[in-house]
């Protein structure tokens, strides 16, 4: 298999487990009560986000494919504060967050939130 071959493959292959991944504790967790540790969103919102979320995901995905050499590491997109919700949230069921990533890219994809700059005044 060439280069091309390969890279797209994998490519495909990793498309098709995020759009599998079961993220019904996730979605359950953004819909829940806020005095439950929820952010009670709606089901619309809540499922607009995991489709953004999976979007974001597969980008990432395709920069890790893509900029392998170079920096695997952090080849990932800036997520939307939505996405960074959702992210977030994927992260508090830990093992899950952790077969997740094993499955999809074969490894843990470390969360490095932009911190802002402080406010100096």
């Amino acid at each position: 298999m060439d280069w091309y071959s390969t890279k797209h493959s994998r490519y495909e292959e990793g498309r098709e487990k995020i759009a599998a991944l079961d993220l019904e504790c996730v979605l359950n967790q953004l819909t829940a009560p806020v005095k439950t540790g929820g952010y009670e969103w709606s089901q619309k919102d809540a499922r607009k986000a995991l489709k953004d979320y999976r979007e974001f995901l597969t980008d990432t995905l395709k920069l890790e494919i893509d900029f392998h050499k170079e920096r695997a590491r952090d080849a990932r997109t800036r997520p939307s504060k939505a996405v960074g919700i959702v992210w977030h949230t994927h992260i508090l069921f830990t093992e899950k967050y952790f077969e997740d990533c094993n499955t999809i890219f074969g490894r843990y994809l470390h969360h490095a939130p932009q911190v802002p700059t402080p406010v100096t005044g």
